[in-house]
């Protein structure tokens, strides 16, 4: 779990494929809004530090431009 702001994110692998690319959820809870999933497929070497940072920072950018 991380906290960016006032969001916290939180990254849980829900499926490991050892032959091709885990799944994970993507949970992000801004404060004073309804929580939002994502899920999304990651790489052997991407730890899950740099799953909430690369999952929030898209999401930020999606939000920016509505």
């Amino acid at each position: 779990m991380r906290m960016y702001g006032n969001t916290i994110v939180d990254c849980k692998r829900i499926a490991y494929n050892p032959c091709a690319l885990d799944e994970y959820e993507v949970t992000i809870k801004p404060c004073g809004e309804h929580e939002q999933i994502i899920y999304t497929l990651v790489g052997p070497f991407e730890r899950d530090e740099d799953v909430c940072d690369r999952i929030y920072w898209q999401w930020l950018k999606g939000k920016a431009g509505k």
